[in-house]
């Protein structure tokens, strides 16, 4: 599905109420957040890693749809090994799979606001890959080859579990409740957070700003390079030695 069939087919979802509002345009955020202490216990190769929160704050809105690509050059995303029964989804885990694999809490997984912990991913559509890459193709998550369509139960190919690439929104969007707030509408977490590195891009729009997207950007890894640190040494160097010197 190409990037503008993905937003003519939210806009057409949502756009039947379309309503004028002198709300705030959405804002977002790629955030660090705690690694679950119940999936860590569940599984030990979560220690050590990072869990991120991609998080929309609403005004008063509908939120409508997002984009995000995720692209690591050094380390992997979370896959969590499951036990017999318990599908590996790309939406927010429910309830019942929490309970019986807890580390799906610190899944790579997509979802919408104004539901539980800490998203809802019922009612959220995965509509392709992202607007960031061109041309119309499959939205892509971290698989290891134990992975299974949630849909057709076939299993899905293994990739290098480095990119995560994916549109999705909510089709019904507009007929919801209007909300406020700050609410995550995406998590993946990365191993070996100490070596991983990569970027990630996103946007969030809704129904009340639909041309103007919420947009962002998130370094994984970054640190200052080695003349920036000397050059912020050499700073403050001079800076302490003209206060001796006043």
């Amino acid at each position: 599905m190409s990037s503008t069939k993905k937003m003519s087919l939210l806009a057409s979802a949502a756009g039947a109420v379309l309503i004028a509002s002198a709300s705030q345009a959405a804002t977002i955020a790629f955030t660090p957040v705690p690694t679950d202490s119940t999936a860590a216990a569940n599984d030990p190769r979560l220690v050590g890693s990072q869990t991120y929160d991609l998080v929309v704050t609403l005004n008063n809105e509908h939120w409508a749809s997002a984009d995000l690509k995720a692209e690591l050059t050094n380390g992997k995303f979370y896959i969590p090994n499951l036990p017999g029964g318990v599908v590996d989804s790309n939406t927010a885990p429910n309830a019942t799979t929490r309970g019986s694999a807890p580390r799906t809490i610190d899944d790579t997984f997509v979802g919408r606001p104004g539901a539980t912990f800490p998203i809802g991913g019922t009612t959220v559509n995965v509509l392709g890959d992202s607007v960031y890459t061109p041309g119309a193709g499959a939205a892509v998550f971290p698989q290891d080859g134990t992975n299974s369509d949630p849909d057709t139960g076939d299993p899905i190919p293994a990739n290098s579990q480095m990119l995560v690439d994916v549109a999705w929104g909510d089709l019904s969007a507009g007929t919801r409740t209007l909300t406020s707030g700050s609410f995550t509408i995406a998590r993946l977490t990365v191993l070996n957070s100490g070596t991983a590195a990569g970027t990630v891009t996103f946007r969030a729009g809704t129904t009340e700003q639909p041309n103007t997207p919420a947009t962002g950007s998130f370094t994984i890894g970054a640190v200052p390079e080695p003349t920036s640190v000397a050059l912020l040494g050499l700073g403050l160097g001079a800076l302490a030695l003209r206060r001796r010197q006043s």
